[in-house]
């Protein structure tokens, strides 16, 4: 497991962005992947599953609002 820091921010407050999932509506997932930059993430990375169909839906519905 990768060791999750910010800039100036103790591990304990940013650890739980390691395990959230990013289901919902488009807006809600844009929502919560802006959360981390708030803290000083510079990105996300996500694993999405099952790959090709989600991918497609990211490409479509999520990547034009964030």
């Amino acid at each position: 497991m990768a060791r999750l820091s910010a800039p100036d921010r103790p591990i304990e407050d940013v650890r739980h962005f390691g395990r959230q999932d990013f289901v919902g509506s488009p807006q809600t997932i844009a929502e919560r992947i802006h959360r981390p930059s708030e803290i000083g993430f510079d990105y996300v990375i996500l694993q999405p599953s099952p790959a090709l169909k989600t991918l497609t839906k990211i490409e479509e519905e999520l990547i034009p609002i964030l």
